[in-house]
């Protein structure tokens, strides 16, 4: 099977997204398919992702970086502030992310001489599915279409209630384009059913693929003080997730180290027990997680709407840290991922706050069950990209 992946995105840049696009493009690839990557081009790629996608066609459209990429971090300090400013004012009125305007510049001729049989576009960014639109007319392509989604447009908690309407009228109109739409879990296509009519048939789930086709066996960690390890990877802006209760279990015990390294708002206290680093490459937090004996994943806050509670996706995390021997555990806002993965006994779940945190981590430590530091082949790139041709299969 010949299959066109496309995301505006460059697929090398170092994201939780581009590690689930980069890790079922292996998948499909070392399933027996042919695999063509179409995407942007972004200054900085990152060397493990590389690896990933080793031997894989990746075509760039326009070829080099272009314009959205340009006038980082250059600007005088006023300048940041309006342009913060504006940023976030324009995200409360938008309905695509900014490199939609790219699309309108594609033709013909900056598509790469394919013929796919199938046809796969990935948010996010949701503009992937706008490039993908265009590019079925340009070429004329009666195949298989595939959408693959990480949030759906509803549950953007950047945009305002008032654009909810002008929301729902533009993933609807995507979504009816798709032969299939897929997302990571049972309740969004739930929710997608109850909202826009969809047929579920229409609809599927598959787990989000880990970084590696192969188990990862870390070693076990150690601590100088006789501390248990703990990690957390990924980003805590204030508004998306709470992190200060996993801060203030820690701060309440000498029994546990802690380090983090992801983007942020948050300013967290002071503390000879906990490590804080920015947002660092894929290659350096496997090297962290190494050296860890807890993986944490913390569920994003729900966003309460006038009509109802929109439902959360599962954190990519989850399954990544599956295919692990590490313990893992998740912090929940909704109980979602409980709901989910529990049915694997893989995972150890908690409410976010101090008590149950501490009370988690404190079973956790004493608990010797074999499977909760099980490495699952379910999520490896080749299992997950068996069920999603295995499904396309049956359009």
């Amino acid at each position: 099977m010949e299959i066109l992946y496309i995301t505006t995105d460059d697929i090398l840049r170092n994201s939780s997204a581009n590690i689930r696009n980069a890790s079922l493009v292996r998948g499909l690839e070392d399933a027996g398919n042919k695999v063509t990557v179409l995407c942007l081009k972004r200054n900085t790629q990152d060397s493990h992702l590389k690896k990933i996608l080793e031997n894989i066609d990746i075509q760039y459209i326009f070829g080099t970086e272009n314009a959205a990429y340009q006038k980082e971090n250059k600007t005088p300090s006023i300048k940041k502030q309006l342009k913060s400013i504006a940023i976030k004012l324009y995200n409360q009125i938008r309905i695509y992310d900014p490199l939609a305007r790219l699309v309108r510049k594609v033709t013909k001729e900056s598509i790469p001489a394919v013929k796919p049989d199938v046809i796969i576009s990935s948010s996010d960014p949701r503009s992937s599915h706008l490039l993908a639109e265009k590019i079925i007319k340009l070429i004329d392509f009666k195949g298989k279409y595939i959408q693959y989604w990480g949030d759906p447009m509803l549950n953007d908690i950047s945009s305002s209630f008032l654009m909810r309407p002008f929301l729902r009228m533009a993933e609807k109109r995507l979504l009816m384009l798709a032969d299939l739409v897929v997302y990571t879990n049972d309740a969004t296509i739930l929710q997608m059913e109850q909202t826009y009519g969809i047929s579920s048939d229409k609809m599927t789930s598959i787990p989000t693929p880990c970084a590696s086709s192969e188990e990862n066996h870390y070693q076990s960690a150690s601590s100088e003080k006789g501390q248990v390890s703990i990690g957390y990877f990924g980003e805590y802006y204030s508004t998306r997730r709470d992190i200060m209760p996993l801060i203030n279990a820690i701060t309440s015990s000498n029994n546990y180290s802690l380090t983090i390294a992801g983007a942020t708002d948050v300013k967290l206290p002071d503390n000879p027990n906990i490590k804080c680093f920015p947002k660092i490459s894929a290659a350096q937090v496997a090297e962290l997680q190494n050296d860890t004996d807890i993986l944490i994943v913390l569920e994003n806050k729900p966003k309460n709407t006038k009509s109802k509670q929109t439902v959360i996706q599962i954190p990519g995390k989850v399954f990544h840290y599956g295919v692990t021997n590490k313990k893992v555990l998740i912090i929940e806002e909704t109980g979602l991922s409980k709901t989910a993965l529990d049915k694997y006994n893989r995972y150890y779940f908690c409410h976010n706050n101090v008590t149950d945190i501490v009370n988690a981590l404190k079973f956790m430590v004493a608990d010797t069950d074999v499977n909760k530091s099980r490495p699952m082949q379910e999520f490896t790139p080749t299992s997950v990209a068996s069920q999603l041709i295995n499904k396309i299969n049956t359009l």
